[in-house]
């Protein structure tokens, strides 16, 4: 296609060469009209063609039909082409400009490659040019795209100083770059500023999410609701913005209200993606609230939604919360089934099912079947291994499970000591479980209250009262 398109168009510039082989100046100006005409119709193939055929007679285009140029091979999506354009510039006496700037910055930033027209960017900004709020626009998307979000905020503030309005891209732009950073109070009051009016633009409902999930991310939960129920008459809630807030609810463990969010779904005739169930079963997930994230499973696929790894996970968690170890191993064969396949986390809380049901040894097998499913077990799996074997009062399984981990050189934290005193208090074996923590207050980790609690009970468990009053000096003195 490419080809028969590069072939049409040096007909098409054989022909323009004909009609205007006149003077130079006419030639030029029939040639940059040609070309002008064809990047409005996108064109990019036939446009570079009539280029070609100018290039053969010696004559460049002008500023505009250079940007024409630029515009139109970006809107075909040839970062490439552009690229080589706007390094030829110079050999057309064309001296790029603002727009010439923001058109392969924006092309760049579309192919992937945030670097370089972040680069280009700041090259721009350091020439003398006269940016505009499209420059600064581009420049903050790119930042984005390279997690430099400190940055992003600061080229907003940079274009406010250069007294540059600000459009609604340029304020969810800034308020993005608050969300990964938690700064939900900087995202409030880039909000403010768009309600109270003072030459910035209204808030659309995309600036309004983007506030929420700022919220949400920073655990402001309540605040969260309060900008969501405060949406103007004009603007409805979309599924972004109560996903947003669900997510809110279950991140602060307010999982009553989650359910309650969800429920409101159907009242405003909204449909509830993945991400709206899986907050709220993962709200629903931990504690006494389980049942009902095994009954949203059920009703997420009653809707016609597949199965995912996070909605797995919860799932696990549930089970995990429930003792429904067998429960648990049928739901690591349902992930294949549904196109997603089961993580680390999913097979950990399996592994913690089983363990709270007292099924240690089917524990320990999920465990080292982990590498089977293409899978390296981590801190996590390993504890939720030695939690069971402490469940089942297995302290030497739990001990060999920890020679385990070290041989894949996966350090332990102090969730894993505390189940590994815990399985070795069990078993009365107090000395042993004196040597971690010694072991564990050389490291880096601290010991913590749990820690403590269940050292103490490992000396009673062996009636070993003065260890147990020598430890609670200690404890006393440090």
């Amino acid at each position: 296609m490419r080809v028969r398109c590069l072939r049409h168009g040096r007909r098409f510039a054989s022909k323009a060469g004909k009609w205007w082989d006149f003077r130079s100046p006419q030639l030029l100006s029939g040639y940059n009209r040609l070309i002008k005409e064809q990047g409005h119709r996108n064109a990019w193939a036939q446009a570079l063609a009539l280029l070609a055929g100018l290039r053969q007679r010696k004559q460049a285009p002008d500023v505009h039909v250079a940007q024409k140029l630029l515009a139109t091979c970006a809107k075909g999506r040839k970062w490439e082409l552009v690229a080589q354009l706007f390094h030829e510039l110079p050999l057309w006496h064309v001296a790029p400009d603002t727009v010439t700037y923001n058109t392969v910055a924006a092309s760049l930033l579309k192919a992937g490659l945030w670097d370089q027209s972040l680069s280009l960017l700041h090259k721009a900004l350091h020439s003398g040019f006269r940016p505009t709020v499209v420059t600064y626009n581009t420049a903050m998307f790119a930042a984005q795209k390279g997690s430099e979000w400190t940055l992003a905020l600061a080229l907003f503030q940079e274009a406010l100083d250069k007294d540059l309005q600000p459009t609604t891209i340029s304020c969810t732009a800034a308020m993005t770059a608050c969300d990964p950073a938690s700064l939900w109070f900087e995202a409030l009051g880039i909000l403010s500023r768009m309600l109270v009016g003072d030459a910035w633009p209204a808030p659309d409902l995309t600036c309004y999410n983007t506030a929420i999930s700022s919220c949400e991310r920073g655990s402001a939960w309540e605040m969260a609701l309060a900008l969501a129920s405060a949406l103007p008459e004009a603007l409805k809630a979309d599924v972004f913005t109560l996903s947003a807030c669900l997510t809110a609810c279950q991140r602060s463990a307010h999982w009553t209200l989650a359910l309650q969010l969800l429920r409101s779904f159907d009242d405003m005739a909204i449909q509830p993606d993945l991400v709206a169930y899986g907050s709220a079963m993962a709200g629903c997930a931990q504690g006494p609230s389980w049942p009902f994230a095994l009954h949203l499973a059920e009703e997420m696929q009653s809707a016609g939604l597949k199965m995912n790894t996070i909605l797995c996970s919860a799932l696990m968690t549930a089970c995990e919360s429930g003792m429904l170890w067998a429960e648990a191993l049928a739901l690591l064969t349902r992930p294949e089934l549904h196109g997603a396949k089961a993580d680390v986390l999913a097979v950990s809380s399996a592994i913690g099912a089983c363990g709270a049901a007292f099924q240690w040894a089917i524990a320990v097998a999920l465990l080292f079947q982990l590498p089977e499913r293409t899978l390296r077990p981590d801190a996590v799996a390993f504890s939720s291994g030695i939690a069971a074997s402490a469940n089942g009062s297995q302290w030497a399984q739990a001990i060999a499970l920890l020679q385990a981990m070290r041989a894949e050189e996966v350090d332990p934290n102090a969730v894993t000591y505390s189940c590994l005193i815990d399985a070795c208090g069990r078993g009365s074996n107090w000395q042993q479980a004196f040597a971690l923590l010694m072991e564990l207050s050389t490291s880096r980790l601290e010991p913590n209250e749990g820690i403590y609690r269940q050292i103490f009970a490992a000396y009673q468990a062996a009636s070993q009262w003065q260890q147990a009053l020598a430890l609670l000096q200690h404890v006393a003195y440090t």
